[in-house]
């Protein structure tokens, strides 16, 4: 194959993982202090914990509660009684069901008409910040008086100001927010179930 070695997968690849780690950098991570403990309350009140978002977001939301409900990695798993999480994106036909007969913009709320309680967490994924299904889910999930995060990128959309806690990835490449938020659950999922341990495991 003729390629030029300089314009190689190789050194694109660290072009990639340069600007990445650059992103990661600008997060403000401290913010995760209080969604960790956002979470963590809802462990210990057995409250429940709702995921969404569209597109790479949606799958981030389904790996999000693969983590926090069975642990992440080998031998970390939560001892005991297990994190009350689900994710609104995994249900394909309630999806189209509620997308045809109420519209797309109401896929989410349509299912925590249901479930959602007051004091249940709802966490918001979504690059934009200004997807409608999304804003709405928030919207409605504060009438209940439930918590809500949101993880969101470029300048935050209406998600920054809506959610009662927020962290923006300050990138207008889906690229690089969605590696970002995918890297910040993972973490937030190690974190929380070394504390539900009390093993501070890393």
């Amino acid at each position: 194959m003729d390629y030029n070695k300089e314009d190689s997968c190789g050194k694109f690849s660290k072009d990639y993982f340069t600007k990445l780690e650059q992103v990661l950098e600008a997060v403000e991570v401290h913010k995760l202090d209080d969604i960790s403990d956002v979470i963590l309350n809802a462990y210990k009140t057995n409250n429940q914990i709702f995921l969404i978002g569209n597109g790479g977001s949606a799958a981030i939301a389904s790996h999000a509660v693969c983590d926090l409900s069975k642990g992440i990695g080998t031998g970390l798993v939560v001892k005991g009684r297990k994190i009350r999480c689900i994710s609104l994106t995994d249900n394909t036909p309630l999806l189209m069901a509620l997308g045809n007969d109420l519209g797309y913009e109401n896929v989410f709320v349509g299912q925590l008409e249901s479930v959602l309680n007051e004091k249940d967490v709802l966490i918001a994924i979504s690059s934009s910040g200004k997807s409608q299904n999304i804003i709405n889910a928030v919207n409605f999930a504060k009438t209940k008086e439930a918590k809500t995060i949101g993880f969101t990128g470029f300048d935050g959309g209406s998600l920054k100001s809506l959610a009662d806690y927020c962290i923006v990835v300050p990138s207008n490449d889906y690229t690089f927010v969605e590696d970002s938020h995918q890297i910040m659950f993972h973490l937030l999922a190690k974190y929380v179930i070394s504390k539900i341990n009390n093993t501070n495991q890393l």
